[in-house]
């Protein structure tokens, strides 16, 4: 028979039962103690499988008690496991060691609690099994084990018997204590047992700072929370400092502090969050009131926040854009930001009404009802005006009033937002309160905002309109820049003056309306009398010329500005600080945007607009650096835009002002004219055979007297200027487009006057009229005229 086959015959009769069979084995082992049979695997095999009556069996052949199986297992760690108790007893009786370690550092107890054998381990405990070993490794005691296997009969077994309920794991395992453990655990049975089992609980830290109410809370599990509430007075708080530590290692029980309670419910974990702080960023209402009604201080500053700071800033409306403006460990609130989860006021609303400091700023330098403006929340800053009224006359770090922020903050709930507005009206907020560092009212939030009720209600408690903001602006200028025609209506009604302006450069609503291109806001400060002529202090620009300068930013937009300008009676011979026109103004635009083929090809219509209304065509009144620098025909040239050239000479540009005075000119002589230091360029080639055509044309009617036709129809258009002025009253020189129309005179006849029979801008139409007026030889004579150029040449 082959070596090890009497072990495997025994194993095989012990699990069949055949009582027979493995005694036959086991007497020849006696008999004879080199029989191939391993008396201590005999007893191994037999505690594995359970028998008593072949553990017995064994038992009298004296087997080594401490031998283990290939797991490092004794037969008594074995038994605890698997059981039948009476192996157990048997195990004992025979001197098997109760509280002696496997491998794993476990001891049968441990065992027995691991299996939730419940039979074997009330069996360990009589026979005098130590309740409270722990594990050599992990440190864990069998309550541990007990704990993380989720048998509760067995926790209250060990309890019962001595089982030190403030034991605490190793570092591997959170350094939890059992009542730590269960609640991690979530078994609400096993938590009732360890608190059931009449215990003094020390209440304190694990490894990451975590005491037990905390953990419940980040559980979210409430009837945990629950219980642990009602048994708080069997518990002893041990602080998370070196005190703590030595009560814990030395599993000592500190003398209880009746005036502790408070403390436990309050106490911050590692982070600094209490579980009052806890549960409002995971937004556990129910949780909070079980706090609330145990004791907790609802106005406790942890991380430099209240309870209520903190359930603001998670209820503030976010998007996914800026969850970072939240606290780091608000994940919940993240996690439903980002997956758009609705997360509700109430806990707010329940700080509100469970004794929250509404009268005094928080840590953060802000009031209750600026946290709550600030988040949009107006039912909860209604629920703070009715309960602390005399709280509002406050305002935050930059001056801002709690009116300031209900003007500002948009609110889904305007019939709420009106109601609060009306409230803060009634308990006396200054309505001209100004911020302190921009100086700006609550009107002009509003403003902003563009309620128009808001607006209403706050202009019926009238407040200051020719008040300005540290940039100068009044509520006028707030409301064309907010590009709102009916609140300018509001304003003007109420008493605006139309023509305010800004403290720093003078600047009126219709030049600000001018200088942002909307139509609507500057026709609807036409229609209420604005002044069209003011000029700015700080450059001597008119709307006009705002309109102007600002025309490369959206031509057509600003030809539409131009033209309301115009025909709304706007001064065309007005000058800016520099002495431009709008008509020299707009060239310069185009000599300096020569690039933006947009600005060049409009550019030429408001060109054609300009000089249509009646502007009158001359040089730069005076010299400079830059655009000024040359004749504006001579940058026009320059610059490619050969059409625009053709057109202003065709209108009767001065030519003569394009050609340097000769040095013993009057003009030379004269210090008020202008000098220009480019030389007869008229007379030298172009760069281009299109320039070059110019410059031809550009002489002839240089050489050449003005058309009769012409000369008539600017005598007209003159005398139309000087019956406008009249009309006027006040000097101005205005557009007269609207007095030709008004001409009882044929409608071609009108086209004439106007500048719109044809197409002065078009190279062949100019240079056919040219030839038709002029008379024989004068082609000849531009070619005398050009020869001394090219011999200087």
């Amino acid at each position: 028979m082959a070596p090890g086959s009497h072990q495997e015959e025994f194993t095989l009769a012990v699990s069949l039962g055949r009582t027979a069979a493995w005694q036959s084995l086991l007497e020849s082992k006696r008999r004879d103690s080199r029989f191939s049979l391993s008396i201590n695997q005999c007893l191994l095999d037999a505690v594995k499988l359970g028998i008593t009556a072949a553990v017995e069996d064994v038992l009298k052949l004296r087997p080594s008690l401490n031998a283990n199986d290939s797991a490092g297992e004794r037969p008594i760690h074995i038994a605890a496991k698997y059981g039948p108790a009476e192996i157990i007893q048997l195990l004992v009786q025979a001197g098997s060691i109760l509280n002696c370690t496997n491998a794993e550092g476990f001891s049968p107890l441990h065992n027995a609690c691991q299996y939730s054998n419940l039979s074997t381990a009330q069996v360990l405990l009589s026979e005098g099994a130590s309740s409270s070993i722990a594990s050599t490794d992990q440190l864990l005691t069998p309550v541990h084990v007990a704990i993380e296997n989720g048998c509760g009969a067995i926790v209250e077994l060990l309890l019962r018997n001595g089982a030190d309920p403030n034991a605490k794991s190793g570092w591997s395992h959170g350094e939890l204590t059992p009542i730590a453990m269960c609640i991690t655990k979530g078994n609400v049975s096993v938590v009732e047992a360890v608190l059931s089992a009449g215990s003094q609980l020390v209440y304190g830290p694990d490894l990451h700072g975590n005491y037990p109410l905390h953990l419940a809370v980040q559980r979210g599990d409430t009837e945990i929370l629950r219980l642990l509430l009602s048994h708080l007075t069997q518990m002893v708080p041990v602080w998370n400092n070196q005190h703590g530590r030595e009560h814990l290692m030395r599993q000592e029980t500190p003398q209880r502090n009746p005036q502790e309670e408070q403390a436990m419910l309050n106490v911050a974990d590692r982070e600094g969050w209490t579980p009052l702080h806890l549960a409002i960023k995971q937004n556990q209402l129910d949780m909070v009131h079980l706090l609330l009604d145990a004791g907790a201080d609802v106005n406790k500053v942890y991380k430099n926040m209240r309870p209520l700071e903190l359930a603001v800033k998670c209820v503030q409306p976010l998007d996914a854009g800026n969850v970072e403006m939240l606290p780091m460990d608000c994940a919940e609130r993240r996690r439903c930001i980002t997956e758009g989860e609705e997360w509700d006021d109430r806990v707010v609303k329940l700080l509100c009404g469970r004794g929250a400091d509404l009268d005094n700023f928080t840590p953060s330098g802000l009031y209750p009802i600026h946290l709550a403006l600030s988040a949009g929340l107006y039912d909860v800053a209604l629920l703070i005006c009715m309960k602390a009224p005399q709280a509002m006359d406050c305002s935050d770090a930059t001056g801002r009033t709690p009116l300031h922020l209900a003007c500002k903050q948009k609110s889904v709930n305007q019939t709420v937002r009106l109601e609060l507005i009306r409230k803060l009206l009634d308990i006396g907020l200054s309505v001209n309160a100004r911020t302190w560092d921009k100086g700006i009212s609550p009107l002009s939030f509003a403003i902003f905002d563009g309620n128009l009720e808001i607006i209403s209600l706050l202009l019926e408690r009238t407040p200051d309109l020719s008040a300005v903001d540290v940039d100068g602006m009044s509520p006028l200028h707030d409301a064309v820049i907010a590009q709102n025609a009916a609140i300018i209506e509001l304003l003007i009604a109420a008493g605006s003056d139309v023509n305010q302006q800004d403290r720093d450069s003078g600047q009126t609503a219709l030049i600000l309306a001018a200088t942002m291109g909307v139509m609507e806001v500057a026709q609807c400060l036409l229609n209420h009398g604005a002044d069209l002529n003011h000029r700015e202090t700080r450059l001597g620009y008119s709307a006009l010329h705002r309109a102007i300068n600002n025309f490369y930013r959206s031509p057509s937009r600003y030809l539409q500005m131009m033209e309301l300008l115009i025909m709304s009676g706007a001064d065309l011979r007005l000058v800016d600080n520099t002495g431009l026109t709008p008509l020299l103004m707009m060239i310069s635009m185009l000599v300096c945007r020569s690039g933006e083929q947009q600005v060049v090809q409009v550019g030429l219509e408001a060109v054609k607009l300009l000089v249509e209304g009646g502007s009158t065509l001359q040089p730069w009144t005076r010299t400079g650096e830059g655009v000024l620098r040359r004749t504006p025909l001579l940058s026009l040239t320059f610059t490619g835009q050969i059409s625009t050239v053709y057109y202003l000479a065709n209108m009767g540009w001065p030519l003569t002002t394009e050609l340097p005075p000769s040095s013993h000119s009057p003009a030379a002589q004269n210090e008020n004219q202008p000098r220009h230091v480019q030389p007869d360029w008229m007379r030298l080639p172009g760069k281009t055979v299109a320039q070059d055509s110019l410059h031809a044309y550009l002489l002839l009617r240089l050489a050449n007297p003005f058309p009769l036709r012409d000369i008539c129809r600017s005598v007209v258009r003159t005398c139309l200027k000087k019956a406008n002025k009249v009309r006027w009253g006040d000097g101005r020189e205005t557009e007269i487009l609207t007095v030709i129309e008004n001409l009882p005179v044929p409608s071609l006849v009108r086209k004439f006057i106007s500048l719109r029979d044809q197409d002065y801008s078009s190279v062949e139409e100019c240079w056919g009229q040219l030839m038709y007026l002029l008379p024989p030889g004068a082609m000849e004579a531009v070619a005398d005229l050009c020869q001394p150029a090219a011999n200087t040449g």
